[in-house]
């Protein structure tokens, strides 16, 4: 059986630490970008609603960040354990 993505494990592990810190950036970002909206709204619940979400997305992007450490330190042995290295035919 062949797979669709023709990547080494090395490779794609470097695509996922990727995507992972580019996730983390992006949400951190949004989530400043909301927090510091947030004070110039004139109803408080519109400031709540900014408020929360751009919290929300500041914690994602600590998730993502503790997900992009992970995946540096144990992300290698868990891709050769899912994906194993099959003799070629």
């Amino acid at each position: 059986m062949r797979s669709a993505v023709h990547l080494t494990i090395p490779q794609l592990c470097a695509w996922i630490n990727t995507l992972l810190l580019a996730g983390c950036v992006i949400s951190a970002a949004g989530g400043g970008y909301f927090l510091f909206r947030s004070k110039r709204f004139p109803v408080f619940m519109l400031r709540q609603r900014a408020w929360r979400r751009g919290w929300k997305l500041i914690l994602m992007s600590v998730l993502l960040l503790i997900a992009f450490g992970l995946m540096l330190g144990f992300g290698r042995q868990g891709l050769e354990y899912l994906l194993p290295v099959l003799p070629r035919a």
